[in-house]
This record gives structure tokens, C-alpha cells and sequence, in this order.
């Protein structure tokens, strides 16, 4: 949505914090005309204003453009308006549909980690439909039936996805079975938490072993004069750095997938 899209969210969210945020609450709500007079003052207030302006009709559509998006930034409200004889649109930031969005797009990013690209198009085609049948899938994921086949049970084998057999017939008969798969979300999120919990655990370690190996280095420092030494100690700076950004990172996560 650019720069004013981005403007319009801070916007609101500024008006919501503190309050419920939501549409039980209509003090947390804004009308267009109130958030096109937040963004006029933002604009008069900022050294640098340059393609940050927009007129009420522009605004107007942006914002059912954020309303209709797959993500759904905001939400609308008919609220009676004192200034208005008819019920007029206020809008409010779906914060839920954020972090649903972000999360989903983490679940992404982990399964093209761990099991490639395909295998996440085909975990993103199941955050999308909950349910799919098995050809379906493959055809969605533009694989072979096989190679979709495999790599469900892939999933399945680390508990990413599971799966409802529907039978034409009471025998069950594989010819006659349709294989209907789904997110494994439950069993998901606890696997995902723990791996990430494990990871962290293992970096602090590494990063305590960092430590210990380099006590006398750390110890020392401020009487650090040659440059080998000073070599040894940027390089275990520069590895402790990376240990505590890696577990910053993980941290992250560990919020994203936990939070809702």
C-alpha cells in the first residue's frame, strides 16, 4: 500500500491503543475525514512530505482497497455520525488479521527451510483451504501427482499435515478412496514452538561456550594491544553478535507462532 498506506494503519493504531480497538468500542474508530485531518497534520509536521499527500476521494479508495485485501489490514463500521444525518464509515486496523498474515507467511518461510519450495506452496495451499483433495493439491502446486503424493506424506511424516479418507465404498478400497488433506495446526505449533525452543537453547550454549573459550580475550580487553589479539577479539565480538542477533530472530518467532 506504500508510504500512505502505511500512514493511514500508524494512524489508526494510534488513535486504538490504549482503548479495545474494536467495533464495541466506537471511540477507538475513525471516520475518513478524521483520518484525511490526521494525515494533513502528519504531513504539516514532517520535514520531508513529498508523495505523502492524497485527497479524501484517493483516501476513501485506499482504504476499501486495505479492506478487501486477502489480508484485510482494516476493517469498516457504520457508525451514526454527529455531524451526519445517515450512519457513515469508520475504520479500525484488524490487528488480528495482521499477525494471522505474518504468521502464515512464517510457516512459509520454515517449511521452504526445512522441506523446500514445493512442499511450502503446498503447506501455503492448505493455510488457504483448509481442506484439499490429494490431486487437487497437486494440481493447485502444478507437481506431479507422485511427486505431490510424496511430499504430502512427507508432511505428514514430521506432522505438518494429516488427512480424512472418504470412501465411495464401505471396503475402503484405495481405487475408490479420496484422500483429503489439512494443516495439521495443533500438532503444528507445538512442533514448530519446541523446535524453535530447542534452537534457542542450543545457541546459548554455543554462545556460553563462546564466552568460556574467549574469558581471557573479554577479560582483558580494554589492555589489548597487539594486533593478532585484536584480530582474536573482533572476530569473537563479531560471532557473539551474530548468536545474540540468530536468538533475537528466534525470539521473533517464538512470539508470531505463539501469540494467537
Amino acid at each position: 500500500m506504500g508510504i500512505i498506506g502505511a500512514n493511514v494503519v500508524q494512524l489508526i493504531l494510534s488513535h486504538q491503543a490504549g482503548g479495545a480497538g474494536g467495533a464495541s468500542n466506537p471511540a477507538a474508530l475513525l471516520s475518513v475525514p478524521d483520518i484525511h485531518k490526521g494525515l494533513m497534520n502528519q504531513e504539516e509536521g514532517s520535514a520531508d512530505s513529498s508523495g505523502k499527500t492524497i485527497d479524501r476521494k484517493t483516501l476513501e479508495v485506499l482504504l476499501e482497497t486495505m479492506r478487501c485485501d486477502s489480508t484485510g489490514v482494516v476493517d469498516k463500521v457504520l457508525c451514526d455520525d454527529k455531524n451526519m444525518s445517515t450512519r457513515s464509515p469508520h475504520y479500525l486496523v484488524n490487528k488480528s488479521a495482521i499477525l494471522q498474515a505474518v504468521r502464515r507467511r512464517l510457516i512459509h518461510a520454515i517449511a521452504e527451510e526445512r522441506f523446500g519450495y514445493q512442499s511450502a506452496r503446498i503447506v501455503e495451499l492448505l493455510q488457504c483451504k483448509n481442506y484439499l483433495e490429494q490431486q487437487k493439491i497437486s494440481d493447485m502446486a502444478i507437481l506431479p501427482a507422485k511427486e505431490g503424493r510424496e511430499r504430502l506424506y512427507d508432511l505428514y511424516q514430521n506432522q505438518w499435515v494429516d488427512y480424512m479418507e472418504v470412501s465411495k465404498r464401505g471396503d475402503f478400497n484405495p481405487s475408490n478412496t479420496y484422500f483429503f488433506w489439512t494443516l495439521s495446526t495443533e500438532k503444528l505449533m507445538e512442533n514448530m514452538l519446541n523446535a524453535q525452543y530447542g534452537t534457542v537453547y542450543n545457541l546459548r550454549c554455543r554462545y556460553l561456550k563462546e564466552i568460556a573459550d574467549g574469558k581471557s580475550l573479554l577479560d582483558f580487553s580494554h589492555k589489548i594491544t597487539g594486533a593478532e589479539e585484536a584480530h582474536k577479539f573482533e572476530k569473537l565480538s563479531e560471532s557473539l553478535d551474530r548468536l545474540d542477533n540468530a536468538v533475537l530472530k528466534i525470539m521473533e518467532n517464538i512470539t508470531v507462532l505463539g501469540i494467537l
